[in-house]
């Protein structure tokens, strides 16, 4: 099984695979976990207590003239006298900072009395604090809003007279990174280390979180690649307005290679790039050659195609996506940077990095962090400035994979079923190495039942249906009919799909990849 568990670590920011240019914005989600800062966005750091990405963990982390307080920046007015104070502040010189009070004159009201800086209403008693929402705190004769945790709603812990939001459910444990760690019993923040689930994967569930096999396999072996069909026919290219024009039509040409390739095929000739669908229309191309004959399959693969496949239109323009439906055709832009696909059409769901984790396994962005979020492209690829990216080295696989009926949590998921079957297959832009790539759909018939699926692995290699796609240095589009994606232990069940996922199959020698994926969407 391929990459089925979307796994992901504690929470935090922003959008998802909408984004300018008139594509469909998806919703939001939240952070991912950390190890370091270097996981986090710019104008982050890592809290390693709750391995989540804040604002701050102490001043240091802040601009010039903050306090970190309750991980949070909190700006101050610097003085040397009270004179470079606003009218309802002091100078405290000691700490060189412009504040609400230093005694309790300060305050102008005979009922309030300074406690740290702050005035607040002076008590004696919780009758004078209640009819403010407030009780009263014996300790600093004033009132505040809870003195312990039950003072404050369900999901606040109380410090220092304030209720703040918990970090995490007191006693309940929870993963942090690929650990379990247990909450203390305050709820602000977790006991001791957590506990590493090693080679395991840390799943959360309703009553907590537990350690489960969830190692992705990385399917079968390249085995021999699906012959080929007739070889696209080569459309008009397009001008920038237009979207991707209409290829050739398909060659009514050969028979289905079995070995020694279909007889020539008779293909139409396919017919230029159309008007693109969102921009404005795209130049008339030349027309496309026919479909030539379906070459045979490798050896382990399935037979040739009939036929020319269909030629391929212009080249994308810059036009606007089709309608559809909330994101229409669109899986993912990646122009919103989050790491979520477009979130509607019925699809939910988030990218991930996966790899084989064998000896010298390395893969920037790491597993166990999802989502995945995509990289600047430099320079851009006409309207599109992000797009997918992982690189590192492996020995078997290494991939990034898309739930299509996951989740937005910040939690390891299990992908429920997608259904594909009213679409004719995929397009993608890709580029880097290596030069062969496999293009994998994952479907419930191919996925053991702890990724979701329902595969036997006693009986079956589950092994998921797939195509290879040869990759250049070079930004290079490509449309993959579902009918060319075969191959796996089961036929390839468009109803059933979990996760679709792009692969660096190995050999069990150590190798090295570096590639991008954009613009995914179905047609």
């Amino acid at each position: 099984m391929v990459g089925v568990a979307a796994v992901a670590l504690a929470a935090a920011s922003s959008g998802c695979g909408g984004g300018g240019g008139g594509k469909p914005k998806p919703d939001g989600g939240t952070p991912p976990g950390c190890r370091n800062s270097l996981d986090c966005s710019i104008g982050k750091v890592c809290d390693p207590a709750i391995a989540q990405c804040v604002d701050c963990v102490t001043a240091a982390d802040c601009p010039a003239n903050n306090d970190c307080s309750a991980r949070t920046c909190v700006p101050y007015t610097t003085c040397t006298n009270s004179l470079d104070c606003s009218a309802t502040q002091v100078c405290n010189t000691a700490s060189g900072r412009c504040v609400a009070c230093i005694a309790d004159a300060d305050c102008g009201d005979d009922t309030k009395i300074c406690v740290g800086n702050v005035c607040q209403t002076k008590c004696m008693s919780d009758r004078t604090c209640t009819p403010l929402g407030l009780l009263c705190d014996p300790a600093t004769s004033s009132c505040v809003r809870c003195l312990v945790a039950r003072d404050c709603p369900s999901g606040q812990y109380c410090q220092a007279g304030a209720c703040l939001a918990e970090i995490c459910t007191p006693g309940q444990t929870a993963c942090m990174l690929n650990g379990i760690a247990t909450c203390n019993a305050v709820g602000d923040g977790y006991v001791g280390q957590a506990v590493s689930c090693d080679a395991k994967t840390c799943v959360a569930t309703a009553s907590g979180a537990t350690c489960v096999d969830m190692t992705p396999d990385g399917g079968g072996g390249a085995g021999g690649s699906t012959g080929a069909g007739g070889t696209t026919g080569a459309g008009g290219s397009t001008d920038t307005g237009g979207s991707t024009g209409a290829g050739g039509t398909a060659g009514a040409g050969g028979t289905a290679g079995t070995g020694a390739g279909g007889t020539a095929g008779a293909g139409a000739t396919g017919a230029g790039g159309t008007s693109g669908a969102g921009g404005a229309a795209g130049k008339g191309g030349t027309t496309g050659a026919g479909g030539s004959a379906g070459s045979a399959g490798s050896a382990g693969g399935s037979a040739g195609s009939a036929g020319g496949s269909t030629g391929a239109g212009g080249t994308a323009g810059a036009g606007a996506t089709g309608a559809g439906g909330d994101c229409g055709l669109l899986i993912d832009n990646m122009e919103a940077a989050s790491g979520l696909i477009c979130q509607g059409s019925g699809r939910i769901g988030h990218w991930f990095a996966y790899n084989d984790q064998g000896t010298g396994t390395v893969q920037t962005p790491p597993r166990l962090v999802a989502p995945t979020r995509p990289d600047p492209i430099q320079p851009a690829r006409g309207t599109s400035t992000y797009a997918m990216h992982t690189y590192g080295t492996y020995s078997m696989f290494l991939g990034l994979g898309t739930s299509l009926n996951g989740s937005l949590s910040d939690t390891p998921e299990i992908p429920r079923n997608y259904d594909m079957s009213g679409y004719t297959g995929i397009s993608f832009y890709a580029k880097g190495t290596p030069s062969t790539l496999q293009f994998i759909i994952a479907t419930s018939e191919n996925v053991p039942p702890a990724y979701g699926g329902t595969c036997n692995t006693a009986t079956s290699a589950c092994t998921s249906n797939r195509r290879d796609i040869t990759l250049t240095s070079t930004w290079t589009f490509y449309q993959i009919p579902f009918t060319q994606v075969a191959l796996g232990s089961a036929p390839l069940n468009l109803a059933h799909v979990l996760t679709i996922n792009f692969q660096a199959q190995g050999t069990g020698v150590l190798a090295s990849a570096d590639y991008w994926i954009d613009d995914v969407q179905f047609y």
